[in-house]
């Protein structure tokens, strides 16, 4: 059995097993356990005895135990197996105390523009960097010809970044 530890949204912050997380602790009786006990006589006259009774009160007597499920944080939920390998997905939570499917919402539009902006600077990005260093290296060379096709290029590389971005933030294919 595991025990997924969840936050206020329901979603999943840790997973429990008591075999691995937990303690024994034991278990009493909570009703009286009453014990007749015959003891073994030698002889006969001592054999007539009435049998004696013994009593122990409740909370007494351990009976068992079992784990010791304060170590695990709450709120909680008990779960089997499957449910657990179904949470490890991440699109699962818990609500209103069950475990449910629950997948990530459809990104916006907004979230969908921002992500390929993002992508389009981390592709453009080297190559601005890339021909920043070999302008340098042109110009400490004083390589004027080198320095005007280094120009032309980062016009041209510029150009294209933008009309690419425009496309992306306006929705045109």
């Amino acid at each position: 059995m595991y025990y997924g530890h969840y936050d206020d949204d329901g979603k999943y912050l840790g997973f429990y097993t008591p075999e691995i997380h937990c303690g024994k602790i034991p278990i009493y009786n909570t009703e009286p356990i009453i014990k007749e006990v015959v003891s073994s006589h030698e002889s006969e006259d001592e054999a007539d005895e009435e049998p004696q009774t013994i009593t122990h009160e409740p909370g007494t007597v351990i009976v068992g135990e079992e784990w010791d499920l304060s170590t695990i944080p709450t709120p909680n939920i008990e779960m089997p197996e499957q449910e657990w390998r179904e949470a490890l997905t991440g699109d699962y939570k818990v609500i209103d105390g069950k475990h449910t499917y629950s997948p990530p919402p459809e990104p916006t539009a907004e979230e969908i523009i921002n992500s390929q902006l993002t992508a389009l600077d981390a592709e453009y990005q080297a190559q601005f960097t890339e021909l920043a260093q070999a302008l340098g290296l042109a110009t400490l060379d004083n390589n004027t010809e080198l320095i005007a096709e280094i120009h032309e290029e980062y016009a041209g590389l510029k150009t294209e970044y933008q009309v690419t971005m425009e496309v992306i933030t306006n929705g045109k294919s």
